[in-house]
C-alpha cells in the first residue's frame, strides 16, 4: 500500500523507505508507504515532524488543516530543522499528513537553503493536495484472483456444470 502523489513530468526513484521526487536542485520529497495509524494521531504527527531530530532544534512556522482534492484530511506543517546554534535555519520542511481511514502516511519535502521551499510552496501545497492512498498489495484476496490472467473466467468454468 502507497501514497499516490501524482508528479507530472517528474521521475519517482522507488527506494526502500518510499519514492524520491526531486522538485528542483534544492527541493526533494520523500513519499513513504503506508502505516497503521496510531491512536495518538497528535503524538504521531509531532513525532514525524520532528523527524528524528531534539525538539528544541525543529522550529514550526505554520499549521493548516485541510483536505485533499478527492476529500481526504491533510494536515500540512512548515518547519526549519534549525542549525546547531538553535536559531538559524539550515533547511525547511513542508510536511504532509494524510489520513486515510485506519491508514497513514506523511510526505515530506526538505529544502536546503530554506529559501527554495518558501519559493516551491504552492507546487507542493498543490502536489501533496492531489494526494491519494493506493491499498493494493499484490496479495490474493479471493479466489478469482488466482485466476485472474489465465484465460479462464467464472462464466467459463460454468458451462461445464450440469444442467
Amino acid at each position: 500500500m502507497r501514497l499516490v502523489l501524482p508528479t507530472g513530468d517528474r521521475a519517482a526513484v522507488q527506494g526502500v523507505d518510499g519514492a524520491r521526487v526531486t522538485i528542483d536542485d534544492s527541493v526533494h520529497v520523500l513519499v513513504p508507504p503506508l502505516v497503521p495509524l496510531p491512536f495518538d494521531l497528535r503524538g504521531w504527527g509531532d513525532e514525524m515532524i520532528l523527524g528524528g531530530l531534539p525538539p528544541a532544534s525543529v522550529r514550526v512556522l505554520s499549521i493548516l488543516d485541510t483536505r485533499t482534492d478527492k476529500g481526504w484530511p491533510l494536515t500540512l506543517v512548515v518547519s526549519d530543522a534549525l542549525a546547531t546554534d538553535g536559531d538559524v535555519a539550515r533547511a525547511r520542511r513542508m510536511h504532509a499528513l494524510y489520513r486515510f481511514v485506519e491508514w497513514g502516511a506523511v510526505a515530506v519535502a526538505e529544502a536546503v537553503p530554506p529559501e527554495a521551499l518558501t519559493a516551491a510552496a504552492e507546487e507542493l501545497e498543490a502536489l501533496f493536495r492531489r494526494g491519494e492512498p493506493d491499498f493494493t498489495t499484490g496479495a490474493t484476496t479471493a479466489i478469482a484472483d488466482v485466476w485472474a490472467g489465465a484465460g479462464a473466467s467464472h462464466d467459463d468454468w460454468r458451462k461445464d456444470e450440469p444442467g
